[in-house]
């Protein structure tokens, strides 16, 4: 019986830790306009435009530190 207890308090925590992992991981994407994207460390990873939730025209990509990897 307190095996049981257990077991139902521990999967209690999972699912309460996984929800809010997945909770706060969503971005704001937006699927047809200007959209940002960023590393963890909070330098910009990539900016341009989306049409339909797909990369679509002129983008910019970015190196961790910050400097300009790429354009076009």
């Amino acid at each position: 019986m307190l095996q049981f207890k257990l077991m139902k308090h521990i999967i209690l925590i999972l699912i309460i830790i996984f929800s809010s992992i997945v909770i706060f991981s969503q971005d704001d994407i937006d699927p047809n306009g200007f959209n940002k994207f960023y590393y963890e460390n909070g330098q910009i990873s990539s900016e341009g435009n989306m049409r339909d939730g797909k990369p679509d025209g002129y983008w910019k990509t970015y190196y961790e530190n910050g400097l300009l990897k790429s354009e076009g």
